[in-house]
């Protein structure tokens, strides 16, 4: 029998309860990126985080983050744009790659008050190298291209800038998970 990691069956148990009670995808999308590790209920959330800050190193665990963000909560397969721009979606450049890999440049995994692994942040910065522009540091830059100001925390700014009611990739890809849900396709696979 394959053995869960630590937070994964609260983890799951978190999911249920949040549909059993009908909460919004958008609340789930918030608890998924920025848990409360003094609410029992959201504090189980940081498992869809902390599981992606264990083994590797830095750089894969950013990735790891990164790639699953962005395609599980904005609909978007970003991975094309981390060695170079995007060779056929003209809108997916470096630079937005590691935009999004900034938001995650400080947090890091702590033992929660539950025992359960919980989510903290710190001062970091992301730095990448372009083919023709020589090491960068990442800015905090959202898929949309804006520039972000994260002063009250680089995951709550992640959440202000994508989690919104007029924002279109959490929008549309919840929509396509629910149309796929209901079809076994989705709109866009």
């Amino acid at each position: 029998l394959e053995e869960k990691r630590q937070g994964e069956a609260e983890f799951l148990d978190y999911l249920e309860q949040r549909l059993r009670e009908n909460a919004g995808w958008d609340a789930v999308a918030r608890e998924l990126l920025d848990p409360n590790a003094a609410d029992p209920v959201s504090a189980k959330a940081a498992y869809f985080l902390t599981s992606r800050l264990t083994g590797g190193d830095r750089a894969a665990q950013l990735d790891s983050i990164t790639v699953a963000v962005s395609s599980a909560l904005f609909g978007v397969q970003m991975q094309c744009a981390k060695c170079h721009d995007h060779p056929t979606v003209g809108d997916w450049k470096q630079e937005n790659y590691y935009g999004l890999a900034a938001f995650f440049a400080g947090t890091y995994t702590e033992k929660g008050k539950t025992n359960l692994p919980a989510l903290a942040e710190r001062a970091g910065e992301v730095k990448f190298a372009g083919r023709n522009t020589g090491e960068r540091t990442a800015r905090l830059l959202f898929l949309d291209g804006k520039v972000i100001d994260a002063k009250a925390g680089r995951r709550r700014a992640l959440i202000g800038a994508g989690v919104t009611a007029d924002g279109p990739y959490f929008k549309r890809a919840m929509a396509n998970r629910m149309w796929k849900q209901f079809t076994g396709v989705g709109l866009v696979e």
